[in-house]
């Protein structure tokens, strides 16, 4: 009687080309979604840290914090209140010590202005809200 040999089957194994174009394309999809990730926690933490502080800023004047959000490290504070408001110049100094010296900062009062205070600096300026 004769032996049958088996041969081992190489159906499930990946090898050469193969292993490299499937390790290319799990790259190609995992970097991205690794750095976006990382930016959205960034961006996530930075607007925990600095809710309290400007919650304390907006106190100091009688006004409420409506929003603190946070993109690509630029803060986005929404502020609801009556006049006078409160200096926006003291926000950006107040998380300037709470080291957040590094992120502008965007903030919008009700009424339709909105002061911009670039990081590093202690001037703020006033953008208007297009009409429309």
């Amino acid at each position: 009687m004769g032996k049958c040999r088996r041969t081992p089957s190489t159906g499930g194994a990946f090898h050469g080309h193969t292993l490299v174009a499937v390790a290319a394309v799990v790259l190609l999809v995992a970097v991205p979604l690794t750095t976006g990730t990382v930016s959205v926690a960034r961006d996530r933490a930075l607007a925990a840290d600095a809710r309290p502080v400007a919650e304390r800023w907006a106190a100091a004047g009688a006004w409420q914090i409506a929003s603190v959000d946070a993109r690509n490290d630029v803060l986005l504070v929404g502020v609801l209140g009556l006049p006078p408001q409160p200096a926006p110049t003291a926000l950006r100094t107040a998380l300037d010590r709470a080291g957040m010296s590094d992120a502008d900062l965007q903030l919008r009062l009700v009424g339709g202005r909105t002061h911009w205070c670039p990081a590093g600096t202690d001037v703020c300026t006033v953008e208007d809200s297009p009409v429309g």
